[in-house]
C-alpha cells in the first residue's frame, strides 16, 4: 500500500482553517492538480486524479496503480 504522510497538525492549527486549507491547496498546486488564475481551478490532471480516486474507492490501490 502506498500511504501519503501528512505533517502532524496541532489543534491550534485547526482553529485557523485558512492556513490549514492553504497547506492542501499548496500540495495540490505542487502536483499540478490545481492552479491559480484569479481563483483556484482544477486542472486536467486534477480531474484525472479525482476520477482515479472515485474508481479506487473500493480498491485502496486505485490512485497508486493509475499513477504507476
Amino acid at each position: 500500500h502506498s500511504r501519503h504522510s501528512f505533517p502532524t497538525r496541532r489543534s491550534s492549527d485547526l482553529q485557523n482553517p485558512r492556513l490549514f486549507a492553504g497547506y492542501f491547496l499548496g500540495e495540490l498546486e505542487r502536483i499540478d492538480a490545481m492552479e491559480w488564475a484569479d481563483a483556484w481551478h482544477v486542472t486536467e490532471r486534477g480531474l484525472d486524479l479525482l476520477e482515479a480516486l472515485r474508481d479506487g474507492e473500493d480498491d485502496e490501490s486505485g490512485v497508486a496503480a493509475k499513477e504507476a
